[in-house]
């Protein structure tokens, strides 16, 4: 699940040079920190000149544009640098290389490795930063613990101190994947919540054992949040999911269904008919719907909220001119409405299911930054 491509490489042009190891431990990004705010933070190699999978950054305007917007390259190593997490308050990035490990970047731009997993049987994957930027937790797949004959292997979220320091696996389980962990976006708060599911019960329509659990990584307790379907407006939903956005201190959002879980156990909503009806009604693009059996679909991948002001989401779409499909971002109110299409300037068509692992997750994840 953590990242399973082969390396893509190439040559470095245009106004950014190469060299100097703009994502490498102990260097900087390739822009002040303090001018990332206002703007999106992804990963690509789909922009010419980047070297594999790099972080970019891109403004976002506050109104609807078909304007082109400006890119600027943040890394530039030869290694895959993808799925970016930022905390809460804006202060901090986490981002994961490929094979390598987990590293931060500081408000002065800095970037520092915390976990090494080089000569390892380990694969650490999908950062989160917590809101006050003291703290990251991410997902680590053990491949010298083999599910059965699955093809998965157990996966636990670790947590540690910005620094690196105290690394610890929060609540491992035998048989089972956990994913996508995201802290509880209240200052101060000891909650932090992740998908799961119990693998050896996968059968070909997907697991049949599966939740949203909360952890109180203080006192080591937790429990399910949700557990196996949710039903909204007489439809199920799965509770779990490669992407788990936590926008607000009482809801969660399950980004590839856009289910919405509430801590106080407040019935489950959903923006994802909202989302699709105002895509297609406005011919922004013909949404790929289909996906690996029992998992999820192309389209939508996953989101990044600015509280309760607006969503930034990702997916494979094709044009209604029937051109070839490729990942699109798109800005729009929380609820699902407000659409509009976020355009890149020098973004080819970003068509890579071999690095999506069939879009079962995202390596690109844009993160809106306050």
């Amino acid at each position: 699940m953590a990242g399973r491509p082969a390396h893509l490489f190439l040559m470095c042009v245009g106004a950014v040079a190469c060299g100097g190891g703009a994502g490498d431990d102990g260097s900087e990004i390739l822009m002040p920190f303090d001018g990332l705010s206002g703007g999106v933070v992804f990963a690509t190699s789909a922009i010419v000149g980047s070297n594999g999978y790099d972080l970019f950054w891109a403004p976002v305007p506050q109104f609807p544009t078909l304007n082109a917007q400006p890119v600027t390259r943040l890394t530039e190593t030869t290694g895959n640098e993808w799925q970016p997490s930022i905390s809460a308050n804006g202060r901090a990035l986490a981002f994961a290389r490929q094979d390598q490990g987990i590293f931060l970047i500081s408000e002065s731009g800095r970037i520092k490795q915390i976990s090494d997993t080089v000569d390892t049987p380990f694969k650490d994957s999908l950062p989160a930063v917590s809101p006050d930027g003291v703290r990251v937790a991410w997902t680590r797949e053990d491949t010298s613990k083999p599910i059965g004959e699955t093809g998965f292997f157990e996966t636990v979220i670790m947590m540690a101190n910005f620094d690196g320091s105290e690394a610890r696996a929060l609540s491992p389980k035998v048989n089972v994947v956990q994913d996508a962990a995201r802290f509880d976006p209240k200052m101060g708060s000891n909650r932090i919540a992740w998908s799961e599911f119990n693998a050896a019960t996968l059968l070909v329509n997907g697991p049949q054992s599966y939740g949203v659990w909360l952890q109180d990584f203080v006192l080591g307790t937790g429990t399910f949040l949700c557990e196996g379907n949710a039903v909204v407006d007489q439809a199920a939903y799965r509770c779990f999911g490669q992407h788990l956005a936590w926008p607000l201190d009482n809801a969660l959002v399950l980004t590839q269904s856009f289910l919405e879980l509430y801590v106080d156990r407040s019935p489950a909503t959903s923006s994802y008919d909202t989302l699709l009806t105002t895509l297609t009604g406005q011919n922004l693009g013909v949404p790929l719907l289909e996906g690996p059996e029992g998992f999820f679909a192309a389209f939508p991948l996953s989101a990044s909220y600015l509280g309760s002001q607006r969503m930034i989401v990702d997916g494979i779409v094709s044009s209604t001119d029937g051109d070839l499909p490729g990942l699109a971002f798109f800005i729009s109110d929380v609820d699902g409405s407000g659409l509009w299409r976020l355009n890149l300037a020098n973004y080819y068509a970003d068509y890579d299911p071999q690095n999506t692992a069939g879009f079962f997750f995202s390596v690109a994840t844009p993160q809106l930054i306050p």
